[in-house]
């Protein structure tokens, strides 16, 4: 059975992650109270984070191999 492991926050599931992705994409379409161009900006950084791991925080992506390493 797959455990969720989590590193300073972070989701190391992958499907989960993805998951949690779709979730703040319909939650930004959804909340009208955000200033429009934030909105717009965030839902762009989510869809890049999202479609490409490696525009991640390189040192998030380190800790997150390092914990799926370790659970090997």
């Amino acid at each position: 059975q797959a455990s969720k492991a989590h590193v300073s926050g972070s989701e190391v599931n992958q499907p989960s992650r993805l998951a949690t992705y779709s979730q703040l994409k319909l939650l930004l379409s959804l909340n009208q109270s955000l200033d429009p161009e934030l909105r717009e900006e965030i839902g762009s950084r989510l869809e890049k984070v999202s479609l490409n791991p490696m525009e991640n925080d390189l040192q998030a992506e380190a800790r997150l191999a390092t914990v799926q390493y370790e659970a090997l």
